[in-house]
């Protein structure tokens, strides 16, 4: 994730380098994760803030009071690294979000303790206009829905 989120400031860098006018869209997997039971609440809750990382770092915007910090540093992200982002912040001009079906997720706790990721139903889901509030919330750049797809099948009847 770092790699990738430091790609993309230098890349950028060097694209308006050439190009002061060109303006950037990345898109993102727009995915929510529910939590069934108390037993996944804690995952889900990391993986939903996690769900807006890559766009936090690129936009240097992952500080002290950042709720992932204790899991950056855990796994390896060091404070220098983090810096760098903020010292080298690049607001994206537009995030485009890819919405499916199985876009929502519903987490569960299985008998023995593990994980069970499921397609949350249809019927139960936030929906997309929700979930392009909440990005936007959070990340407060404009958005687009870059992919899409409805349930069911191609073929004409």
């Amino acid at each position: 994730m770092e790699h990738v989120a430091r790609g993309l400031v230098e890349s950028w860098r060097e694209i308006t380098a050439v190009r002061p006018d060109a303006r950037c869209m990345t898109s993102d997997t727009g995915e929510f994760w529910h939590a069934a039971d108390d037993g996944v609440r804690a995952h889900a809750d990391r993986i939903n803030h996690r769900r807006f990382l890559m766009h936090e770092l690129v936009a240097g915007r992952v500080g002290p009071e950042h709720p992932l910090l204790g899991w950056l540093r855990e796994i390896g992200m060091s404070d220098g690294s983090r810096r760098w982002f903020r010292e080298h912040a690049t607001p994206l001009d537009v995030i485009g979000l890819d919405h499916y079906p199985h876009s929502e997720h519903r987490l569960r706790s299985r008998e023995d303790g593990g994980l069970i990721d499921e397609t949350m139903p249809i019927e139960l889901q936030h929906g997309p206009g929700e979930l392009a509030r909440q990005y936007f919330e959070r990340l407060g750049r404009p958005m687009i829905f870059a992919e899409t797809g409805a349930p069911g099948d191609d073929q004409v009847k």
